[in-house]
């Protein structure tokens, strides 16, 4: 079945004068892993959305609405609530930052298969939240009253992945901690923007000790490099000019 389903997909493939990945080095997994013909492009760009600009309600209105702590540092995961998000490595950070008699509090917001664990370790644990998933506005705003985001991915994937919610976070003004793929092109967007850092993904107490330094870290100017990654970086223009560049190529091409 996988066999036949894996020609299906490059059968589709081969439909298309041009393929976009969503990291460089992903570009290298498709081409060792499918069979694309030799006239074929391959470009990347990452993965991209309305950049936004609204300046958010105070962060002690929006904690105060949905009963969190208000003066504690609160690190936040957004998003699907299943396996391969690392969940249960940030689970293990916060057993880690409660033995350490850390302030840091850690909120998971979002559903799946994995929200009743979230629950129980939200009764179980002072310093773990749960929220069942908000309304896509409000949960913009959640973001923003928060002090840290949280991204992970799991080991034995085979190609590199992209945390969608990074943008969100971004948005929201927040540096980044994420526990992913040794060699992944989407931690040199972080540590080259200074917007975040990269750890070892079954680390909890390296974790659990990168959120707490960019906490530290964060100051007035974080906002604008946060800013400046969005919009060189994530801004859907850029993937706009590249597919309009990449059809330009193409007529240019047909007409030669």
């Amino acid at each position: 079945v996988y066999i036949a389903a894996k020609r299906m997909e490059e059968a589709l493939l081969r439909r298309f004068t041009t393929i976009i990945c969503n990291l460089p080095a992903n570009i290298g997994y498709l081409r060792r892993n499918y069979r694309i013909a030799p006239d074929q492009r391959v470009v990347s760009t990452p993965l991209w959305s309305e950049i936004g600009s609204e300046a958010p309600p105070p962060p002690g209105e929006i904690r105060s609405r949905y009963g969190l702590p208000e003066s504690e540092p609160l690190a936040i995961f957004g998003g699907q609530l299943v396996e391969g998000r690392g969940i249960e490595l940030m689970l293990d950070a916060a057993r880690e930052a409660q033995a350490a008699g850390s302030p840091l509090q850690f909120l998971f917001v979002g559903n799946g298969r994995l929200a009743d664990l979230l629950a129980q370790a939200a009764k179980d644990r002072a310093n773990v939240h749960y929220l069942p998933g908000v309304p896509r506005e409000e949960y913009g705003q959640l973001v923003a009253a928060c002090d840290v985001g949280m991204v992970a991915t799991v080991a034995g994937v085979s190609s590199f992945s992209f945390p969608t919610k990074t943008i969100d976070y971004l948005r929201g003004g927040l540096p980044v901690v994420a526990a992913v793929e040794e060699g992944s092109d989407y931690l040199d967007i972080l540590t080259g923007h200074d917007v975040g850092e990269g750890v070892g993904l079954s680390d909890a107490k390296g974790y659990f000790e990168a959120l707490e330094r960019q906490v530290a870290a964060a100051d007035d100017a974080f906002a604008q490099r946060a800013r400046k990654a969005l919009e060189d970086v994530f801004d859907v223009r850029h993937t706009a000019d590249l597919v309009i560049a990449e059809v330009e190529r193409e007529g240019t091409g047909a007409q030669a």
